[in-house]
């Protein structure tokens, strides 16, 4: 019983490691679309936007590909980034519409980090395409924990974690915590 509780804490230990990585990474996601939006901008020539089809095993992935050139304090740079998060979808005519709000931007400015001028980015991050890892992290949580509270931990796997989990601190309680597992036989 005790191997069972020690497996299955290490096993889901896992899963919730995955959640919470996602979850932090969602964060900083947010966090880095927020110090984006504040970059200082600049007028930008516009090479390219054309949708990129990039094929895979399960689906066909379009996306967005631009070419742009800037000047910051005299020296040129170019860039390729459209946005911070934004993802390849399986539909076409979303990119289509980005390339088309690029293409009609006039002028073209171009958020660029201070620091580092040659890091920029077309497009202010959209709140959709930042809160998307988190609510990955969050679903992902929420799944792990509601599939932890009802796997079978008990003997020929007819109790479940929650309610050994609760019967436990029960007898801790009154005081009878003399057993370590459910009592045998019991549902």
């Amino acid at each position: 019983m005790v191997f069972k509780i020690i497996f299955a804490t290490l096993f889901f230990s896992l899963f919730y490691a995955a959640g919470i990585a996602t979850l932090l990474s969602g964060i900083e996601e947010v966090q880095f679309g927020r110090a984006v939006a504040a970059w200082p901008t600049v007028a930008a020539h516009l090479e390219t936007c054309t949708v990129a089809l990039q094929p895979s095993a399960e689906a066909n992935v379009y996306r967005a590909a631009a070419k742009y050139t800037y000047s910051v304090a005299g020296r040129h740079y170019s860039g390729d980034m459209i946005a911070v998060s934004y993802w390849g979808t399986s539909d076409p005519e979303e990119h289509e519409a980005i390339c088309r709000q690029v293409a009609g931007m006039a002028p073209l400015l171009v958020r660029y980090f201070p620091a580092k001028p040659g890091i920029s980015v077309l497009l202010a991050p959209k709140p959709a395409w930042m809160v998307m890892k988190l609510a990955i992290g969050v679903i992902w949580l929420l799944f792990v924990t509601a599939f932890v509270a009802v796997f079978p931990v008990g003997n020929d796997g007819e109790r479940m974690l929650i309610t050994w989990v609760r019967e436990k601190f029960a007898r801790r309680r009154t005081g009878s915590d003399t057993a370590s597992g459910p009592p045998a036989g019991a549902i």
